[in-house]
């Protein structure tokens, strides 16, 4: 169980991710996403078939898949809202990848 210090700053910190632009920006276009059935399939298809190809592509041979892939769903990314939230949603996973790498790195891990 976390301790109420610990809870209180965890809260503390969800509070404070929500107030970030990468949050905000996200979150904005991840509705645009939800709010139109069109859209929210192509996404869901193009990020259901991505993540298959992350988790049964051989590293040696990832880039090559990856390239792959893009060309084949080009139509989609290329869809400005698709593509704009794919982009926040990179910026938002890359800002709290670099928190977990602080918060790793703070506790000597």
């Amino acid at each position: 169980m976390v301790n109420e210090i610990l809870n209180n700053s965890i809260n503390d910190f969800i509070n404070a991710v929500k107030e970030t632009s990468e949050y905000k920006n996200y979150k904005n276009r991840r509705n645009n996403i939800m709010a139109n059935p069109e859209l929210r399939g192509k996404t869901a298809k193009l990020m259901a078939e991505h993540y298959k190809l992350l988790t049964t592509t051989p590293d040696s041979k990832l880039l090559e898949a990856e390239m792959a892939f893009s060309d084949k769903y080009e139509d989609i990314y290329t869809i400005p809202e698709i593509h704009d939230f794919l982009e926040a949603e990179t910026r938002f996973n890359d800002m709290l990848r670099d928190v977990l790498e602080r918060v790793t790195g703070g506790l000597s891990l």
